[in-house]
């Protein structure tokens, strides 16, 4: 593997270090869901930066909750995590912090777009974990708009990703649905 490879091991799915070692995941393919414990492949010192930067977080913001969990996480084995997210502040430019792996959680978010564009100028390889965002229930609010967001800017960034994590069948079902080529994993949630 590329040090950008094991980044995307490390990193883009790094839901699942804290599972039992199983059979590497073989994250290059369109699909897979074999769960394996990066510790054993002893990738450490990453640098990792999660991005959330949607709306202001709320008491019970889903996503802030599970960045900040993956974050401490990573940060615990030796990684250098960094978190871009609404409260924010003065943020350094990302080819500064030039991060091994970028993780765009959400989708339907301008400021991931624009960045999308920046790591694929810089060639810095990105993730993107939709948190349910594709889901049917989701797509009905607001159907017209999110169906030309998605058409617009969304199916690009999720094909243009190294890896798009699905927390279930169901999500890897939509995440297909709406980005066929996309490469996506199935990642479940595994941290507290």
């Amino acid at each position: 593997c590329s040090r950008h490879d094991e980044a995307l091991l490390a990193a883009g799915i790094a839901n699942i270090a804290l599972s039992s070692c199983g059979q590497p995941l073989p994250f290059w393919s369109r699909s897979c869901c074999s769960p394996c414990d990066l510790w054993c492949w002893g990738l450490a010192d990453m640098r990792i930066v999660h991005v959330n930067l949607g709306p202001r977080a709320s008491g019970v913001d889903g996503i802030r909750r599970a960045v900040h969990t993956l974050a401490e996480a990573q940060s615990a084995r030796g990684d250098t995590v960094t978190i871009w997210d609404a409260e924010a502040i003065n943020r350094p430019s990302i080819t500064t912090l030039a991060p091994d792996v970028v993780h765009l959680h959400s989708v339907f978010r301008p400021a991931h777009v624009r960045l999308a564009r920046q790591l694929d100028s810089a060639r810095i390889p990105y993730v993107a974990s939709p948190h349910s965002g594709l889901s049917e229930g989701s797509l009905a609010r607001q159907s017209w708009r999110k169906a030309a967001w998605i058409a617009l800017f969304d199916r690009r960034l999720l094909t243009r990703a190294r890896a798009v994590l699905a927390l279930s069948s169901v999500e890897l079902a939509d995440v297909q649905r709406i980005a066929p080529t996309a490469r996506v994993a199935l990642v479940p949630n595994l941290l507290p």
